[in-house]
């Protein structure tokens, strides 16, 4: 009796060893858009050797770079001390191609042998899904994905010029002279890089072919089979990898096919690999394979031409109209009087800047030649009229006219007004006490209506009496004093109302003498003060910060001292991440911001504004707050998000799915699911238990199983197939997606 139920119970692991992973959520295929990269040994001799063919391991490095994302020699030398290193027992006779093998090279000259060249395309890779071992299958003796592309399109490639065919090839077209290899392209590698997350469930890899594989799972190699050979084998079980349960992992194959002898590939999983397609539609892609170099070329050498990110157009959805197109910013000039612009048809340049009629609307004119420090040099040609300049109003010399100086100084109406070179707003009395009759003064009528009422000649007869035979000053009048016949002379009036002036009377003659104010100074006629004249400074450039700067002398005036300092632009400002400059061209102070240089696309430089100083940080990449979607950053492609993959607490019994956060859950988290219908694996509680307590023999507790468990037609399933063995249990239609989407009567999910 112990022998029947251990006999049970290893029949039913049996049978749950085909059937445990069965879900409707399991895909039949698993497809995948890989890169494929077209060689030619024409261009890369690495390829229809006929050196010795061995498998050679240990010719690539163990850590798979996360920026490259393909594998590097381990050396670049093919033998080593004098002997035959790993490169030459794995013909890798030119070790400096190795790298193109798996990275576009669409750029390189047509009719240069060994440039590197190749032809990348894309394929979709689909595995099968095996129900018998619950693995994703692969196989094919005659595996030769680009027949008829890349080089070996006859209706779109020109063959180069200088090209000489081997004695081992019959033409461009063929890898071999031999019949049996005419019309297959042989000369290939494949890459893909897709990731997975680790369920501990038993996971395994198992690939069987030739030529060159390297699959590297977590950047570790983990299949090693390079060179040129037979088809040969290798098994990985990921248990012995130390991997952590839920956590996702890169995982990495590299195929060449590298000589026409054979094209093998076999590939088994039951890892659940997932891709994170780029916009061209390729497995974790970088989006070269639709757009290569060269692609988004407008041909303006203005505009920095590039693909979009990745994550900013959709799976398999680019086009040319998703090309990025930025504007060259060339090299500041390395002088003020050196202008740098871009030209549509060769780029960047420089040419001298020509100082003409930039400033002619603020009346400048040139003034000599350009200075390298402070740009062109202007005069301002306003200054020949002196005292007399209002400014500039749009290229024409405003004065100061007689309205002007009339309201300056009060508009008295026994003034006549005008304005000076020499000395600015004047007035003078329109009834001057020279050319009258003697004994007889000038009198001004302020309240005459008519101009020629204004002025009005009085007799000072009596007053020449009184001094009549006494010798009187020119610059007095003659005057009767208290006494009788008294002369008392009198002062004549010398002032003329401007306090910019001196009035002086020698020897009879008056003379108004404008004050000296020097330079850039001017005389204010409302407080006969030297005082500055800016405008007489300004040099016509924005850059400079023009001041006129007073010296008082010994007399008195004033001489003003024009200073042409160039403008210290951001002065006050704290923020040291910004670099300040002064642009005439561009309308004076201008400030840019440091550029901290990515060091890669996961190491994001900012600026410190205290510093100045560039300092580096990983990139934070944003799920949205989605539980179930995972944002990272990848060395070779940036952010990227995918669906978090769950593990399940039983993954005979179960599978994982994730839920996202609610408002009662905000978290989110992973759960576990029953599969329906649930395997037999999962019912031995219910069904073996109770065939041995009633003594039935293993077939009958089986039977007995399928029928409580699945009702009339699992049992008459079971029936029919019984003589094909237990593999056949896993077509049970218990264990397939109900065609009417019904729910079988004896399966209940507790989780839902």
């Amino acid at each position: 009796m112990k022998d029947k139920i251990i006999l049970i119970l290893i029949i039913a692991s049996m049978v749950s060893a085909v059937v445990y992973t069965q879900s409707v959520s399991i895909p039949e295929t698993l497809s995948m858009t890989v890169s494929v990269y077209d060689q030619h040994v024409f261009y890369n001799d690495n390829f229809e050797n006929q050196g010795p063919a061995f498998l050679t391991k240990g010719m690539v490095k163990s850590d798979l770079s996360k920026t490259l994302k393909f594998p590097e020699l381990v050396t670049m030398d093919v033998n080593l001390a004098g002997k035959k290193g790993t490169n030459y027992m794995g013909t890798m006779y030119n070790p400096q191609l190795f790298k193109y093998f798996f990275s576009e090279n669409v750029e390189a000259d047509n009719n240069t042998q060994n440039s590197g060249k190749n032809f990348p395309l894309k394929i979709n890779l689909t595995l099968t899904y095996n129900k018998d071992n619950a693995a994703y299958e692969f196989s094919s003796d005659q595996f030769f994905p680009i027949n008829n592309k890349g080089f070996n399109d006859k209706t779109t490639w020109n063959v180069p010029s200088n090209y000489k065919k081997s004695s081992s090839a019959a033409d461009w077209w063929s890898m071999s002279s031999s019949p049996g290899y005419l019309a297959n392209n042989y000369n290939y590698c494949i890459k893909l890089n897709s990731k997975f997350t680790y369920q501990a469930k038993g996971e395994i890899f198992k690939f069987k072919g030739d030529d060159d594989v390297w699959v590297f799972i977590n950047n570790k190699l983990a299949v090693d089979l390079g060179g040129l050979h037979l088809a040969e084998r290798q098994d990985i079980d990921l248990k012995t990898l130390s991997l952590t349960k839920g956590t996702t992992y890169d995982l990495d194959f590299f195929y060449c096919e590298r000589r026409a002898t054979a094209s093998s590939m076999q590939i088994s999983t039951n890892i659940e690999i997932f891709c994170v397609n780029d916009y061209c539609g390729v497995c974790n892609g970088d989006g070269t394979t639709c757009c290569p170099a060269g692609f988004c070329d407008d041909k303006n050498a203005c505009t920095i031409d590039k693909c979009p990110k990745l994550g900013t157009v959709g799976d398999g959805k680019f086009t040319k109209n998703d090309c990025v197109f930025t504007n060259v910013t060339c090299e500041k000039a390395p002088d003020q009087c050196t202008s740098s612009f871009c030209d549509p048809s060769s780029g960047c340049k420089t040419a001298p800047i020509v100082c003409d009629s930039g400033s002619a609307d603020k009346c400048f004119e040139v003034n000599g030649n350009c200075n390298v420090d402070t740009g062109c040099q202007y005069k301002y040609k306003c200054t020949d009229n002196g005292r007399c300049d209002l400014g500039c109003d749009g290229g024409t010399c405003k004065i100061k006219d007689e309205v002007y100086c009339g309201n300056e100084f009060g508009n008295d109406p026994c003034y006549t007004y005008k304005c000076d070179n020499e000395i600015g707003c004047i007035k003078a009395p329109k009834c001057p006490q020279e050319g009258i009759p003697d004994c007889s003064i000038h009198v001004c009528n302020a309240n005459a209506t008519n101009e020629v009422d204004r002025c009005e000649i009085q007799s000072i007869q009596t007053d020449c009496n009184c001094c009549k035979n006494q010798v009187i000053d020119g610059c007095q009048l003659p005057g009767c004093g208290p006494l009788n016949g008294e002369c008392v002379p009198k002062n004549k009036t010398i002032d003329d109302g401007n306090l910019c002036t001196i009035d002086t009377c020698e020897n009879g003659t008056i003379k108004n003498t404008p004050k000296v104010c020097g330079g850039c100074s001017q005389c204010d006629s409302k407080t006969g003060e030297c005082v500055i004249n800016p405008p007489v400074c300004d040099d016509g450039n924005i850059c400079t910060k023009d001041q006129c700067t007073l010296v008082k002398n010994l007399n008195g005036s004033a001489n003003g001292i024009c200073t042409n300092d160039f403008i210290q632009c951001g002065l006050n400002d704290t923020d040291k991440c910004n670099i300040w400059s002064c642009d005439p061209e561009k309308g004076g102070c201008q400030s840019t911001k440091v550029i901290c240089e990515e060091k890669s696309l996961c190491q994001v430089g900012t600026c410190k504004p205290s510093t100045g100083q560039c300092e580096y940080a990983p990139r934070v990449c944003s799920n949205g707050g989605a539980f179930c979607l995972i944002s990272e950053c990848d060395e070779r492609l940036g952010c990227i998000t995918y669906n978090r993959q769950c593990p399940s607490d039983d993954s005979r019994c179960q599978a994982g799915i994730c839920v996202n956060g609610t408002s009662d859950e905000p978290e989110g988290r992973c759960r576990s699911v029953d599969y329906d219908p649930l395997p037999f694996v999962c019912q031995t509680a219910a069904v073996v238990s109770t065939a041995v307590v009633a003594g039935v023999t293993v077939a009958g507790a089986i039977a007995l199983g399928i029928f409580l468990y699945g009702g009339k037609k699992g049992y008459d399933y079971w029936q029919d197939n019984k003589s094909k063995g237990l593999t056949g249990a896993s077509s049970n239609p218990l264990y397939k997606e109900s065609d009417n989407a019904g729910q079988n009567p004896f399966y209940n999910d507790n989780n839902l």
